[in-house]
């Protein structure tokens, strides 16, 4: 997720790439763990673990013991362990290969579906973390989704509102609780549950993380001034990570850091 993760950029096999073809694609090293990787993460990934575990919990219970899930978008899969000691026979799907060989359907979301992903279909479960973010054709990534689930059938979404531009050029939106909304009930969604997790102190550590303070010359008082700012920036930053400041002052205020949002699948009319 972060772009401090592994980026290797998938080249063009020969030739040069016409100008109306999609850039390539960045193939990411995700993480296998679901803890924070870097200094951009440490507020968004304990927010969104928490949440995620919960509502797994609450809404992802399976029918039975052939009850199927699948992960899209599932990178290296941090979550297969937990999903699975909730009872659902796990499959995934992602745009890339894991280095580990375990993603079961390669193709993007919002592209033409293989053939072997819709015969596995329905699915019970669809679980779709921190990825809408670099999908383009939400309307047919939602379609394709709601295709997937049986009726009844249930589909988590988080998606980024606050988070510094990752996997570039594929980093397209950072949506509202109100588009995720938009689009599921576009496409025969009810909502369940909707959150929208984290506050300013998180958005305001991310955003310390993010940026690097320096002197505008080299002026002994710009020098100064901009070691001064560092060393406020450091410092708020470490006590924001020990949620020192939190466990005192609460913070209100529109600002957010992720949406989390569970749907249902209506019956058809």
């Amino acid at each position: 997720m972060s772009d401090s993760s592994r980026i290797i950029m998938q080249s063009e096999s020969t030739g040069t790439a016409s100008a109306c073809a999609e850039p390539p694609r960045p193939h990411v090293i995700e993480k296998d763990t679901y803890v924070p990787h870097a200094g951009p993460e440490e507020f968004i990934v304990p927010v969104l673990r928490k949440r995620i575990e919960e509502c797994l919990q609450k809404y992802g219970k399976p029918a039975s013991s052939a009850s199927k899930m699948l992960d899209v978008g599932c990178g290296r899969q941090p979550f297969r362990g937990f999903i699975e000691g909730l009872g659902f026979a796990y499959q995934s799907c992602d745009v890339n290969q894991s280095p580990e060989n375990t993603v079961d359907y390669v193709f993007a979301i919002d592209a033409p579906m293989p053939r072997e992903v819709i015969d596995a279909a329905p699915f019970e479960l669809l679980f779709c973390t921190e990825v809408l973010e670099h999908v383009a054709d939400w309307d047919a990534a939602f379609g394709h989704m709601a295709s997937l689930l049986s009726e009844g059938g249930v589909l988590i979404i988080t998606a980024p509102h606050f988070y510094q531009l990752h996997e570039v050029p594929y980093d397209f939106w950072r949506p509202t609780l109100h588009a995720i909304e938009f689009f599921a009930r576009r496409h025969g969604f009810s909502m369940v549950h909707t959150e929208a997790a984290g506050d300013g102190w998180d958005v305001l550590g991310t955003l310390l993380a993010n940026i690097t303070l320096s002197p505008n010359s080299r002026s002994l008082l710009d020098r100064v001034a901009a070691r001064v700012a560092r060393a406020i920036q450091y410092a708020l930053f470490c006590s924001l990570v020990n949620r020192s400041i939190q466990k005192r002052i609460r913070m209100g205020g529109p600002l957010y850091i992720s949406n989390i949002a569970v749907c249902r699948k209506e019956a058809a009319l």
